[in-house]
């Protein structure tokens, strides 16, 4: 169903597939979107790049620093890969024709721009929560590095 290719010593390849064959992924104009994934070394959050490749299909790619089997569990949740793929950047994608059967050119519109920017207000969250927690890294080690002293 999922599978993985290594294509350097720091990056990895992964080739997923929707888990209802009646989901359809969106197509951006920058080609790929983010997925939020985190690190397994510091477990911090951590963008990964995806490329749709069919109406149900993507690739991604992705530091080995992050945990593979989170974007396989990541996978099983069709709705979230969707929605991901609105992205948070792009002013226009592409849809599957399906998707305007079911809704009005309009809904879909507004719905398509809410997505938008709930992606776009999740990495900006996550882009804060990372300068926070290096902050606060950074003023852990510089505590430490003062000596301390001891009455008595």
């Amino acid at each position: 169903e999922h599978s993985m290719w290594l294509w350097h010593e720091k990056y990895a390849l992964l080739m997923l597939n929707l888990p209802s064959k009646k989901q359809r992924l969106l197509f951006p104009e920058t080609g790929f979107f983010p997925l939020l994934t985190f690190n397994k070394e510091n477990n911090i959050p951590s963008p990964v790049q995806a490329i749709p490749i069919l109406g149900n299909q993507l690739l991604v790619s992705m530091p080995r620093t992050i945990n593979v089997d989170d974007v396989f569990k990541i996978a099983r949740h069709g709705n979230y890969l969707v929605n991901a793929s609105v992205s948070n950047v792009c002013d226009k994608v592409i849809i599957h024709p399906d998707m305007l059967k079911v809704q009005s050119e309009e809904t879909l519109s507004r719905a398509l721009y809410k997505l938008r920017q709930a992606n776009s207000q999740i990495i900006n969250n996550c882009n804060k929560l990372f300068r926070l927690l290096n902050r606060y890294s950074f003023l852990i080690q510089k505590r430490d590095e003062y000596p301390t002293y001891q009455h008595g």
